[in-house]
């Protein structure tokens, strides 16, 4: 092998290495890259959850009475003495359509038992008192991403009218008493609204009127808690010491 052989050997071999060096380099930032979306997404993720896990909702612990596993006395009383327990509240859900005073049409509506959890979300106006309404603060999206403002109702009436099991309606009006922020309190943008507990539960008693199904809804409860990690510990109080069967909103968090 004479000297020019051998320089374009050795020649042709950095060439090469300096190739397999930028396509390394090519590579490794790429993964750099990879890696850093991926953690980013996934602490993104974490920290989703956790808000969802602080949301009111996920903070109440339902249960009811049913037939051959009765309450204790005073439950109310003896449950909110429990360690990590906010308050005992009538819960209720009920669907019905919501008329707002000076605005044309109708919205869906889907009104609540209020709690206290809400008052850290409140933006204008306060909670709600009897025969008032909390309503939320954000509605109809634009295509732009504004939301409408709801804080002009605040005074105003709002109707929510119910159908009952017999195809029968009633109107009941509340004034609105302000509004909550339905982004954080929420999560998923949820148009809830909500009224006293004692209200909540007369909307109810309405709509079950002629109700021939077995067994006939009866009432609801909600332990309130302090925070969401608690949740599990007061589940398991209620079933074991108590014999209450439960339910909670995020049942699948509260098992992870």
């Amino acid at each position: 092998m004479n000297l020019k052989d051998t320089y374009d050997i050795a020649h042709n071999n950095i060439k090469g290495r300096k190739k397999i060096g930028r396509l390394m380099s090519a590579i490794f930032f790429i993964a750099i890259c990879v890696y850093m979306i991926v953690n980013s997404m996934s602490a993104s993720i974490d920290d989703m959850v956790d808000k969802v896990k602080e949301i009111p909702m996920s903070k109440l612990i339902t249960f009811r009475e049913i037939e051959g596993i009765p309450l204790p006395t005073d439950f109310k009383e003896e449950f909110s003495n429990l360690e990590n327990v906010v308050e005992v509240i009538d819960y209720y859900e009920i669907c019905g359509d919501a008329f707002f005073e000076g605005r044309r049409g109708k919205r869906n509506a889907r009104v609540v038992s209020y709690t206290e959890l809400y008052e850290n979300y409140i933006v204008e106006g306060r909670e709600p008192g009897e025969n008032e309404i909390l309503i939320p603060h954000y509605i109809n999206q634009s295509s732009n991403g504004n939301y409408e403002s709801t804080s002009k109702y605040i005074g105003t009436e709002v109707v929510i009218k119910i159908e009952n099991e017999n195809n029968e309606e009633k109107s009941f009006t509340y004034t609105v008493s302000g509004t909550y922020d339905n982004i954080y309190a929420a999560m998923a943008m949820e148009e809830i609204m909500l009224i006293r507990p004692s209200d909540a539960k007369d909307m109810r008693e309405y709509s079950i009127i002629g109700w021939d199904n077995n067994p006939k809804p009866t009432s609801e409860y909600a332990l309130v808690v302090d925070k969401f990690k608690n949740v599990p510990k007061l589940q398991n109080t209620l079933m074991d010491e108590y014999g209450i069967p439960i339910g909670n909103v995020l049942t699948l968090l509260t098992m992870s």
